[in-house]
């Protein structure tokens, strides 16, 4: 029995033949793209979180030890007479961040767009715009996923 759809036994060497999204590098690409959407989850959940103690008026004012060090004392100063609303824009930065970067691994983990998948990994290495970013954890899964994307079966994989 012949297969209708074309017999690919007969392709010259070295020519690729079909890749579909369970071969073809679609594999590699599931583990590194659930660590994006878990991350963009953790990232989101973190920027609600700071979003709300925004809105029922901030952490409160932190005592200051009258032995602290200078550039301590000076550093809790600062944190005592932030903005609540500077703190409530950077908490929707952090939500649409980490929204965007559970979007592009869905997309990785579709093989859909390359380019989100790119972005989604490399927004998850950002310090300061990510919370998993400044602990170690977003580096390792972002520079995980990007040499997974960077894997010329991976681009393939993606329509």
């Amino acid at each position: 029995m012949s297969n209708p759809y074309g017999d690919y036994s007969q392709l010259p060497q070295n020519t690729p033949g079909p890749v579909h999204s369970t071969g073809g590098g679609g594999g590699k690409a599931k583990a590194p793209a659930i660590g994006l959407i878990v991350c963009g989850a953790i990232d989101a959940a973190y920027g609600l979180l700071n979003m709300v103690t925004n809105l029922m008026g901030g952490p409160g004012r932190a005592e200051i030890p009258p032995d602290a060090p200078p550039f301590v004392r000076q550093f809790m100063e600062q944190m005592n007479n932030s903005n609540p609303i500077l703190g409530g824009i950077f908490s929707l930065v952090m939500i649409a961040v980490g929204g965007l970067i559970v979007f592009g691994g869905v997309q990785m983990l579709k093989q859909r767009s390359y380019g989100l998948a790119m972005a989604a990994s490399i927004l998850t290495m950002l310090p300061c715009l990510t919370c998993l970013g400044c602990c170690g954890v977003g580096e390792g899964i972002g520079i995980w996923a990007l040499v997974v994307l960077l894997n010329e079966d991976v681009k393939r994989s993606f329509r």
